[in-house]
């Protein structure tokens, strides 16, 4: 392995872990080192969910290869600081479970990107958001798709970008923007959450979100929510 690459660099936001969570991901640590994968995991927290995620993606130190978290508190200019390459940026939220199979369709998916299932807090509907006029797909709707399809956008939780695609794009990265509407006459303030608004940078920049259906994961919300497989 090069100095300064990486087949995949783990992106994981968060503070407290569970112990599934842990499970989870030390099994995809054996995967990778059984099959002589190179991989660096970077882990960062701040209460503002924006704040931590362009911090990961920007102020990467060569420091942080020593176990050191990310420093998250320098002006972001480029991916990583332009210290490190791979081939995959694997983001994965810290409530989100999965297994051995998921993280393989994620790491060697074909597509630019793609993006895992899992239910959102309501226990209704799902991470994916299909067309940019609609709502979220429910949890049956997402039970009709049974091949990789292309989506406006999805959550963040378990998400594979090649690298050269997020080089793309300009910081920030991940924004929330608060825009006003107007509906039949009538103004309303629509907020427009920092994945969407990741997804749609990447879809200005001529990239398709790619959701794979079969990659059902489990969500650690205030309750425990799982897909049906």
């Amino acid at each position: 392995m090069n100095k300064g690459y990486s087949d995949y660099i783990f992106l994981l936001p968060g503070k407290h872990f569970s112990g599934e969570f842990l499970n989870s991901l030390l099994v995809t640590i054996n995967y990778l080192n059984d099959n002589n994968h190179s991989y660096y995991i970077i882990n960062g927290y701040s209460p503002i969910i924006t704040s931590v995620r362009n911090g990961l993606l920007s102020n990467f130190s060569l420091d942080s290869m020593n176990g050191k978290r990310a420093e998250l508190n320098r002006l972001p200019v480029k991916i990583f600081n332009d210290q490190i390459f791979c081939k995959k940026i694997i983001m994965i939220d810290s409530d989100i479970i999965w297994n051995l199979d998921d993280i393989k369709k994620l790491i060697y998916a074909k597509q630019d990107i793609i993006c895992g299932t899992y239910l959102l807090g309501d226990g209704v509907n799902s991470s994916v958001k299909k067309y940019v006029d609609k709502p979220f797909f429910t949890s049956e709707e997402l039970k009709n798709e049974k091949e990789i399809f292309e989506a406006d956008s999805s959550g963040l939780g378990f998400v594979a970008i090649d690298f050269n695609v997020i080089k793309d794009i300009e910081y920030p990265w991940f924004m929330v923007e608060e825009n006003i509407v107007e509906v039949d006459g009538k103004k309303y303030q629509k907020t427009i959450g920092e994945d969407v608004y990741f997804f749609n940078k990447l879809k200005s920049a001529g990239y398709k979100v790619s959701i794979d259906p079969s990659i059902k994961l489990k969500h650690e919300k205030t309750r425990y929510i799982e897909l049906e497989q």
